[in-house]
């Protein structure tokens, strides 16, 4: 397996990872990798590195995305995706996962914690599970699918309120 950034050479294995298969030609999946196009892009220009592709086989197998959220002095995983079947269970996430903590624990200033909001995947192992065995917790009062892996000794996430006035 080779864990690369996301860079423009890559762009579309990225986006294609997205896309459910049988799904490629399906119009709203083409305007949704469009935006995840430009989205990227952007991202990248600002931040460096985004997204991380798995490679099995010299095939993209799996991403993960993630998004620095410098106000709350964390990073946020948006996404972590192993799209085909016979690909679970061989430790992409894991090492995704892994490569990830790794850089952000590098990054300056050095962010507070990762944080993700877990969902369920139909058919696949749970998110939520996934990551409280790579050592996520829960915020306290929060949503349980709410998680945050400390980086720093003695953090503990609590989530900025933000208020919402039309």
């Amino acid at each position: 397996m080779k864990i690369m950034n996301v860079t423009e050479e890559n762009l579309d294995d990225f986006i294609k990872l997205c896309i459910p298969p049988g799904r490629e030609k399906d119009e709203l999946f083409f305007r949704g990798g469009e935006e995840k196009r430009r989205w990227a892009l952007q991202m990248m220009k600002r931040h460096g590195s985004v997204a991380k592709i798995a490679y099995l086989n010299s095939r993209p197998a799996g991403l993960i995305q993630y998004v620095p959220q410098p106000d709350e002095k964390v990073v946020q995983i948006t996404c972590i995706f192993v799209p085909e079947r016979e690909n679970l269970r061989k430790g992409i996430g894991r090492a995704l996962l892994n490569v990830v903590i790794e850089v952000v624990k590098r990054l300056e200033p050095r962010p507070s914690a990762l944080v993700t909001w877990a969902f369920r995947v139909p058919e696949t192992f749970s998110q939520d599970e996934f990551f409280r065995r790579m050592g996520f917790r829960e915020v306290e009062g929060g949503d349980t699918m709410l998680l945050y892996y400390p980086l720093q000794e003695g953090f503990v996430y609590r989530p900025e309120r933000k208020e919402y006035i039309p």
